[in-house]
């Protein structure tokens, strides 16, 4: 028997039970009419002596036969209904009971863990601290202890014995359920359509405008995955459907495909539904983690599932059935799995004089063209870790690389194709990728040891001289980081923005959230960690794009945007903090302050980005503030803040530097001039909606004296900012200790907020009273230095301990090189 822990009870949707069971009742009831229908159609063709015979009494034996086989499943159906409605009601009271008792224990003081035992949860040390040893009062207080921790036992005994009675409840009715959906399966024929024959005809009614209702339902839900089958995908698990659904899936593409990308491209035209569901069925059919409970045997000892999905089968020589980019028709197949570009020659200048120079030729331009045309029809609920997805990503990244890595200008067969047209097909290409969020995290995970955490494996890349090599997502990144996207600019979900962009909204992993949301989670911080890495690894191609005139944020200003939105709620998390601090999931520490410095540096190429970035850092450094002030032994969280700082500040300097070096001094102005940082929680939250929930009580509660311009540094005369100049001091301002660039004394007042939420009492004590005004707090600024010295005073040691910490990496990391480790 299992137990059913407190936040899995406190999830179950009860009354969707009931209503499901009602539904079936009504199910069950039109499965009855309509059988009723069948055979009085059957007997009134015979009563009319239109048709007579062996052949008509052959059609009434067939469908009273059919009538019978339907009935046993209509009393499957309401068996169904039953076993739901039973199971509902069995659970109902105990759940009521034990969630209702759990927080009455709450709000008696107890905790309640999520294996429902209490303990108790009031605090006694003030109390006893105010009473002498062996008196009354210690007396009182101890059999008071004694009496709680006796009620706690009682209560879990009792909400432990409530959830196992659930727990067999629950068991009980899938096991009965489990029995009535094996009978059902056994006495109807639901997937008797869902054949390969049948698949081919009913593509070619489809495609020829002739279909009949039920031959467009029956594709539509052969290429359409259940909620239960979503779920397992974006978990992380196999999706298993029926052999019938990938039988005819295999089946209708293969009809369909006849006709090459061409066909596919004018399939059912002007039918948008149809469309849809041809695109949806093309990604489900291409998916490796989607099989069937069929077993396949080989021979010569080679398993059947494809490379990086392990532990599909222990024999070598057999393997479940499953999706693939091999199960599609091979015009779309090809296209994907070919090499994007090659070494090509183009006319130049007059054609009589016939100049060529040399160039990235385009192999499958077109085709890609054409099938971007297919899948933009479809769905994000079909893309779930689809190859094709992995593929466009893959070879996307091959034509980005051939504007900086091959030959500069793109042709076919000769003929120079305009850049515009390239990023079109770019665009397209992306825009599909990007809304599939389990391949974009495996294509942003694969090359650092071996993959941690991919579902399934990339494909194979092209280099311009048609080597092969095994996909590295740091060369793939760059190659599209660095292409000049020129077009779109702006529009944030649309091509390599599309990549990105969808990391901030999984964010928020806090404990309340469903399985699947927490995976979704665990996806976009791993996903994140990745990137932030892959940042630090090609800095100087990010800085020096190309010829080395320009930094990704003046070439990609949109895309340089987009990054810093995505990266912004995890900057603690990359320094090392505890995920549990800003309730993301997933995110792996950078292994370095050089490697933080060099996310900040290029999130400071582009000013904007750098608005949204560095904010978001000290939005995040003063919640951390808060968070010491709350619990004043977690002075280990002056490390984290001192190495944001840091980074901060480091990574703008190196970035204003390079500008300076490459005598740019366009971009150093326009950043000082545009960099400052956002005035507060407030004007971020416009900029990075979502955001300010995994920041924290920092955010909501708008605390953010010192997200101001002079913590940067950056000169209010901007005319300060001379060509010719090499001192970097002018674009900093000439502030060189941290006690004077940021005010550790702005730092107490993040402290005693914290501190107050932990301690209220604080807000009557004689020497911290006039710092607030009823309960909320308002430092003004000639206070903040006397708040500082009456802080550190009660604090002690603990704040000492916290400005070591700070101290010590905030130095550290403005010192780091690109290796240096943590300390």
């Amino acid at each position: 028997m299992s137990r059913p822990t407190r936040s899995t009870v406190n999830q179950w949707d009860l009354p969707a039970l009931l209503a499901q069971a009602d539904g079936l009742d009504g199910v069950a009831e039109n499965l009855t009419n309509e059988t009723r229908s069948m055979v009085a159609t059957a007997m009134r063709a015979g009563d009319s002596r239109r048709w007579v015979g062996v052949s008509q009494r052959a059609c009434e034996d067939r469908t009273v036969s059919d009538q019978g086989e339907f009935n046993k499943l209509g009393s499957d159906v309401i068996y169904a209904a039953n076993v739901l409605r039973n199971t509902a009601n069995a659970i109902m009271p105990n759940r009521n009971t034990a969630l209702i008792k759990a927080t009455g224990l709450e709000m008696d003081e107890f905790r309640v863990d999520d294996d429902w035992t209490v303990t108790d949860a009031r605090d006694y040390s003030g109390r006893l601290s105010q009473v002498d040893a062996g008196s009354q009062g210690e007396h009182a207080i101890r059999n008071e202890m004694a009496q709680r921790e006796r009620e706690a036992a009682n209560s879990t005994r009792s909400l432990q014995s409530l959830a196992d009675q659930m727990g067999q409840d629950d068991q009980s009715g899938a096991a009965a359920l489990d029995g009535v959906f094996a009978s059902a399966e056994i006495n109807a024929p639901l997937m008797s359509g869902l054949s390969p024959q049948q698949a081919g005809r009913d593509a070619m009614a489809i495609a020829r405008g002739h279909a009949t209702s039920e031959q467009r339902e029956r594709f539509t839900r052969a290429t359409t995955l259940t909620p239960e089958q979503n779920a397992a995908l974006r978990m992380g698990n196999e999706a298993v459907i029926p052999k019938g659904q990938l039988d005819y899936l295999q089946g209708f593409y293969s009809e369909a495909g006849r006709g090459g990308l061409d066909g596919l491209r004018s399939f059912a035209d002007g039918d948008e539904s149809m469309r849809t569901a041809l695109a949806n069925g093309m990604h489900v059919l291409a998916n490796p983690r989607i099989r069937t409970d069929q077993i396949q045997e080989t021979f010569g000892g080679s398993p059947v599932p494809p490379a990086g999905v392990p532990g599909a089968v222990t024999d070598p020589r057999i393997g479940h059935v499953r999706g693939g980019l091999s199960q599609l028709p091979s015009a779309v197949k090809d296209v994907l799995s070919k090499p994007a570009i090659e070494s090509d020659r183009t006319r130049w200048g007059d054609p009589e004089r016939q100049n060529y120079v040399s160039s990235t030729g385009l192999t499958t331009f077109d085709d890609l063209k054409k099938l971007n045309d297919i899948l933009s029809h479809g769905d994000r609920s079909s893309q779930l870790g689809s190859d094709i997805d992995r593929s466009l990503i893959a070879r996307a990244s091959e034509i980005a690389g051939g504007a900086t890595e091959g030959k500069g200008l793109y042709s076919i067969a000769g003929a120079q194709v305009a850049h515009h047209d390239v990023e079109g097909l770019l665009n397209g290409m992306l825009d599909i990728a990007g809304e599939d969020e389990i391949a974009v995290h495996d294509a942003l995970m694969t090359g650092r040891d071996g993959g941690p955490g991919v579902l399934a494996e990339m494909p194979m890349t092209y280099d311009i001289d048609g080597n092969e090599n095994s996909y590295d997502a740091s060369d793939a990144v760059r190659r599209l980081m660095t292409f000049n996207w020129t077009e779109g600019q702006g529009n944030e979900d649309s091509g390599v923005n599309n990549l990105f962009n969808w990391m901030q909204d999984h964010a928020d992993g806090a404990p309340r959230s469903s399985p699947v949301e927490y995976m979704d989670s665990v996806r976009a911080g791993e996903s994140v960690g990745e990137l932030a890495r892959i940042i630090h690894e090609n800095k100087t191609a990010l800085v020096d794009i190309g010829s080395g005139d320009s930094a990704l944020g003046e070439r990609n200003a949109e895309l340089t945007q987009t990054l810093a939105k995505s990266l912004s709620p995890y900057i603690a998390e990359l320094a090392g903090a505890e995920e549990d601090v800003f309730t993301t999931n997933g995110v792996s520490a950078l292994d370095g302050p050089g490697q933080l410095k060099s996310v900040f540096q290029v999130m400071d190429s582009d000013p904007e980005a750098g608005r949204l970035f560095n904010t978001s850092a000290i939005l995040q450094s003063e919640g951390l503030e808060q968070r010491f002030g709350s619990d004043t032994n977690q002075t280990d969280l002056g490390r984290i803040v001192g190495r944001i700082h840091g980074a901060m500040e480091a990574g703008l300097d190196d970035q204003l530097a390079e500008d300076v070096d490459d005598e740019n001094y366009k971009a150093a102005k326009v950043y000082a001039e545009k960099g400052a940082l956002l005035d507060g929680a407030a004007g971020l939250s416009k900029l990075l909606p979502g955001l300010n929930t995994p920041i924290g009580s920092a955010a909501l509660d708008g605390v953010m004296p010192s997200a101001k311009l002079s913590i940067l540094g950056l000169p209010e005369d901007q005319e300060s900012i001379e060509e010719g100049s090499v001192d970097v001091k002018l674009l900093r301002g000439e502030q060189t200790f941290v006690q004077e660039r940021i005010n550790p004394d702005e730092r107490y007042v993040n402290m005693l907020e914290g501190y107050a939420k932990s301690h209220p009492d604080i807000r009557h004590d004689p020497r911290f009273s006039e710092y607030f005004v009823g309960e909320k707090l308002d430092v003004p600024k000639n206070m903040y230095g006397r708040l500082g010295r009456d802080l550190k005073e009660m604090l002690g040691a603990q704040d000492n301990d916290f400005d070591d910490f700070y101290q010590d990496h905030y130095i550290h990391t403005q010192n780091a090189s690109e290796d240096t480790e943590w300390n």
